[in-house]
């Protein structure tokens, strides 16, 4: 999971006619990467960097303790996931 700390990436994900497609831009307390990291699954989005990135790395074992011991952060985590996920049924 990323954390962005500056800078600004977009959000590509494949269209139906295979072409690489924008679906959203994501900057400075935006994340990425937690529906891999959640749901155990491929990844659903690729990112590409619009501008100079500076981000926080959160490995699996810290991103599970944090998940694990954490309410608001699960919380948080889970309302994000889940609303991405809708938004990527809706896209397909």
């Amino acid at each position: 999971v990323y954390v962005i700390k500056s800078g600004t990436v977009e959000v590509l994900q494949k269209g139906p006619d295979g072409t690489d497609q924008v679906v959203a831009h994501l900057q400075s307390g935006d994340h990425f990467g937690e529906i891999a990291m959640i749901q155990k699954m491929p990844r659903t989005a690729t990112i590409r960097t619009v501008s100079a990135v500076h981000a926080y790395r959160l490995n699996p074992n810290s991103f599970v303790a944090l998940y694990t011991h954490l309410p608001g952060f699960r919380d948080h985590f889970k309302q994000v996931m889940e609303s991405r996920l809708k938004d990527l049924e809706l896209r397909r």
